[in-house]
């Protein structure tokens, strides 16, 4: 097994866990009081599916130059205090989608103001020992120490993890298919699934996943259908996936050698940087 960070292969695991913990048409503000009053109205089941209107953080050219530039990652209320909101006319249309790590940023925040805790604690009690996976929390500097991937150098590794706001795990992506494979089996319960797979339509010509949607938290698409999520950052671009049901799963992970990638594409929600390893999952897994 390789570990590497899994970026935005984290965002099934914080969608399961806030599902396990809050209703989904809950409104943000009743569970971050203080919250920046345009977020407040948001509903967790929006945010989740990326079809809240939430601007994204992705979109900044300073952030993607303070990245760059491997600066520390910004405090958390500077990129608040930037979001703005959009919302879609129609929340079940295609172009209604736009994906925002900053809306799990949030949902990140909800989750540790519920239990008093920070992120590694929340999702290792709600999900990760239940599931009794090994994955790990990829959060600070000192976190690289457990990635085994050898392109992984000196320069990558003066990356900030802060700059993924939403947290990130870290471990072998076929462990963390098998995590959404666990989850989509009921293993968490039989509520999970059938949420998480409420997927709408995305337009995202040139995807492997086709026809493209997004549930709460997971892509769904393909032919055969499978669920996963597409992940990618410095050094690393990955997909995960598993069938519905979660009999089988595939994840997979290549190292990109450095050239300015940055966490926050909008990863399997378009032709992005994990589409050949998508195709590769999608392949094993018996799609095309």
């Amino acid at each position: 097994m390789v570990a590497v960070p899994l970026y935005s292969i984290t965002k099934p695991y914080l969608a399961a866990a806030a599902l396990l913990s809050f209703e989904p048409e809950t409104r943000l503000g009743s569970l971050l009081p203080g919250l920046p009053a345009a977020l407040e109205p948001l509903v967790l089941r929006d945010v989740l599916a990326h079809r809240s209107g939430l601007d994204d953080y992705a979109a900044w050219t300073d952030y993607h130059a303070a990245v760059e530039a491997r600066e520390d990652a910004w405090p958390v209320e500077r990129v608040l205090e930037r979001l703005t909101v959009s919302p879609p006319s129609d929340l079940h249309a295609p172009e209604a989608f736009s994906y925002s790590n900053a809306g799990y940023l949030v949902v990140r925040m909800a989750l540790e103001a519920h239990y008093d805790t920070g992120l590694a604690e929340v999702l290792t009690r709600l999900v990760l020992t239940p599931l009794d996976l090994d994955l790990a929390l990829f959060l600070d500097a000192s976190d690289w120490e457990a990635v085994t991937d050898p392109g992984a150098g000196e320069r990558l590794r003066a990356y900030d993890p802060g700059w993924v706001y939403h947290g990130s795990l870290i471990g072998d992506p076929d462990e963390a298919a098998r995590g959404i494979a666990l989850i989509l089996g009921g293993a968490l319960g039989d509520r999970l699934p059938r949420l998480m797979l409420e997927a709408l339509p995305v337009n995202a010509p040139g995807h492997p996943l086709q026809p493209a949607g997004y549930g709460l938290g997971l892509m769904v698409g393909g032919t055969p259908t499978v669920a996963g999520h597409g992940g990618g950052g410095p050094g690393f671009e990955l997909f995960a996936a598993s069938t519905p049901g979660g009999e089988r799963w595939a994840g997979r992970a290549r190292f990109v050698p450095e050239r300015g990638l940055h966490p926050g594409a909008p990863d399997g929600a378009g032709p992005g940087r994990e589409v050949d390893v998508a195709t590769e999952v999608l392949g094993f897994l018996g799609g095309h």
